[in-house]
Order: C-alpha cells, then sequence, then structure tokens
C-alpha cells in the first residue's frame, strides 16, 4: 500500500530544483504558451514526467480503508510541453456508455468562476443510481453529480461532459480537499498558473467510475506551492457499491472511523518532517544528540534516566525561552490577540472569514457565528480554511 504524500520534504526539494534546471535547459519561457506537438521527454526526467502512464484499473491498489493514494511519487504525469501559461479549459466527450473522461486545463484568476453557481440537477451521468442512507450520510443521498473539473476552479457547471456519478465522501472529504489546494494558490496569487488534470477510471465497462486520478502543478514556482499526483476513491463508508450498475446496499459489518480521509492521512505523513523542520537554536541541538538505548534484557540505569530526565526538561526549557522570545519580539501576548468575526462549519470543522467565498455554500444549519480570538475560534477540532486562511 503506498503510503500518502510518502516522498519526503528534501526528497521533493530534489525532484524540484532538478525539474526546474531541466525545464530551464529544454525550453524557453515564450514556448510554454505555444500550441506545438507533444516533445520528447529526455529518459533522465521521464519517470517523473511521462503522459503515457495513466493509470488503469491494474495500476491501483485495492482500497484499504485510505480514502487515497500516492502515484508516481506524487509527481504529476504531463509532458513537459503541457506546462503553460495560457489559459484553458479542455473536456473529453462521452464515450460510448455515456461515460465522462478526462479534463485538463492551465488554470489561473482568468478561468475562475464570476457568476453564482446555478443548478445541475437536470444532468444524469452514467450509473446515476441514488440511494438514501440516513442513518450513514448527513445529506442523505449517496451521490453527488460530482464535477471533474471542480466549479471553483474553472466555473464550468452543468456541461455532462464535466459530471460523474461520484459519492458524497468522494466529493466532499475527498475531492474538495485537494481542489482547496488549487483555489487557495489561485485566490493568494493573482498572477498564479496551475496545470491541472482529472481522470475518472473505470473497471471494464463499470458505470461508475472505481475512483478518479488528480494532478496538480503550479507553473510560477515550479510545483513548491503545488504538485500533486493521487488517486482518490470513488466510497462511501458504511456503503457497497455496484459500479458496474450504481446499484448499492448498507454493509453489514461496518465501522465507524475505519476509513482514514484525505486530510488525515496527509496530516499524519507530514506532521513529523514539519516538527523536523520547526526546530531551531538550543533545542534543535538537544534534539540532535544520542542517547544510549537500553539493550532488549537491561533496563536503564538510574544515571541514564536521570539524564533523559533533565534532557527533557532543558528541550522544555529551550522551547519555552524561544517561543518566549517570538511572542515578545511581535509584541503579542495571549491576552492581546485580536478578537474578531469568524464563521464555523459546523459539519466540515472549517473556521472562514467572513468574506471567504465558501461562506455562502455553508448551509445555514451547519454555519456557526463566532467572535473572538483566532486560537479561540480554532478551538475543539476546528482547522481554518485553505482558501482564506483566517
Amino acid at each position: 500500500m503506498y503510503h500518502f504524500f510518502g516522498v519526503s520534504v528534501m526528497k521533493r526539494k530534489q525532484i524540484y530544483s532538478f525539474l526546474l534546471a531541466c525545464v530551464m535547459l529544454l525550453l524557453p519561457c515564450s514556448a510554454w504558451a505555444s500550441e506545438q506537438s507533444a516533445a520528447p521527454v529526455p529518459a533522465v526526467i521521464e519517470d517523473f514526467m511521462d503522459r503515457d502512464v495513466y493509470p488503469g484499473s491494474d495500476d491501483i491498489p485495492a482500497f484499504q480503508n485510505e480514502a487515497a493514494v500516492v502515484l508516481h511519487n506524487n509527481i504529476p504525469d504531463f509532458y513537459i510541453s503541457e506546462i503553460t501559461t495560457e489559459p484553458y479549459v479542455r473536456l473529453s466527450p462521452l464515450d460510448e456508455l455515456g461515460r465522462t473522461g478526462t479534463g485538463m486545463a492551465c488554470l489561473c484568476a482568468e478561468t475562475l468562476p464570476t457568476e453564482e453557481r446555478g443548478q445541475i440537477g437536470n444532468v444524469q451521468p452514467s450509473g446515476w443510481q441514488n440511494a438514501r442512507y440516513d442513518d450513514l450520510i448527513e445529506d442523505h443521498y449517496l451521490y453527488n453529480r460530482c464535477h471533474v473539473l471542480g466549479y471553483q476552479l474553472c466555473g464550468d457547471n452543468a456541461t455532462p461532459e464535466n459530471l460523474f456519478t461520484g459519492t458524497r465522501y468522494l466529493n466532499v472529504d475527498s475531492m474538495l480537499y485537494f481542489e482547496n489546494q488549487v483555489a487557495g494558490y489561485l485566490t493568494n496569487n493573482k498572477s498564479g498558473h496551475v496545470i491541472y488534470r482529472v481522470t475518472p477510471v473505470y473497471n471494464g465497462e463499470d458505470l461508475v467510475p472505481a475512483g478518479v486520478q488528480m494532478e496538480a502543478f503550479s507553473v510560477d514556482d515550479y510545483g513548491k506551492s503545488v504538485c500533486f499526483n493521487v488517486f482518490v476513491y470513488n466510497i462511501q463508508p458504511g456503503v457497497e457499491i455496484d459500479y458496474a450498475t450504481g446499484e448499492s446496499k448498507a454493509q453489514a459489518d461496518y465501522q465507524p472511523g475505519a476509513v482514514l480521509s484525505a486530510a488525515d492521512i496527509f496530516r499524519q505523513s507530514d506532521e513529523p518532517e514539519l516538527l523536523e523542520l520547526e526546530m531551531t537554536g538550543t533545542a534543535a541541538d538537544a534534539g540532535s544528540r544520542e542517547m544510549p538505548a537500553a539493550t532488549d534484557t537491561e533496563e536503564a540505569t538510574d544515571t541514564e534516566k536521570a539524564a533523559d530526565a533533565s534532557m527533557e526538561s532543558t528541550e522544555e526549557t529551550a522551547a519555552q525561552e524561544t517561543e518566549a522570545k517570538a511572542a515578545e519580539a511581535a509584541g503579542e501576548t495571549e491576552t492581546q490577540e485580536e478578537e474578531k468575526l469568524y464563521i464555523r462549519n459546523t459539519n466540515t470543522r472549517k473556521v472562514h472569514d467572513p468574506t471567504c467565498t465558501s461562506v455562502s455554500k455553508i448551509k445555514a444549519k451547519n454555519k456557526e457565528e463566532f467572535f473572538g480570538t483566532r486560537e479561540k475560534a480554532l478551538a475543539g477540532d476546528y482547522e481554518p480554511c485553505q482558501i482564506c486562511n483566517p
């Protein structure tokens, strides 16, 4: 089983630096925006950017209670000639079974929606056999009309070629997580561009996809802000789906909480590396010291235990001093933190700025106004919205 975002921070930086050097040697910037046939990919980087490696059902690991897995070391399968700053949005025609295909775009401020989203209920994607599961799904219904290219990224709403049958879990808990990364980058970087592709993957002649491959690459900083290549499973915890027809039934042996969401997997894989990067000064020095380990048959002596306790005390003191100095330099204390209005989504556990574009999409029953400090707004397992970052 792949580990989500399993490529180390150092390894990814090496890949970025390597790709940057190759791209700068191969193409002038003016060539990126031109329409041209795919240039040959040098053998030295074809493992990272080989467009011919679209995944089929045989290439995807069997679902093992993780909502997403990384493909190809998390590097997108784009040809270098597809890395452009010329905006476009392209959708594949429906196939002979009426199934939705790949969507690809160069996203930027120009492609973002300028009008309110309309109704899409008149579109019936392949395999649309919706059913209610009131005890399992908050919004009751199993399926959503999922966008291949999200509305918040390209403004396309009710085009049949852009809608497929996906579970609510896929739409809200998996795809939206990655879409928000792209939307956040474009919102905060008005001149930014992201090459983005989503490919529904079907087993044989199934009418409902087993999941989707999602790829993104921020052009302007060579993937440092946005770079992923993942497969997200079209599943709904507690429901068994017949992907051939779209029919479903409740899972008999369902255990709530068994499925690890994309956000949870991402946080688990990144937390150790982020903690290591944030260690500075004395704390870092203390943390890098090697302590003698007790053998399997010998317990640590009192002296060694005392040394361990002393080390922990030193690390804690150093960390407290570092935090105190940082707070003093910023001229802020907990009591001085600014109080303001926040909007909390009690369903997704996200905290938004009142001006965030996502606020208008929150259902009234899930919308909660909170006035206070940012720290208190995030209390109780709430997280900041990745788009507005309140």
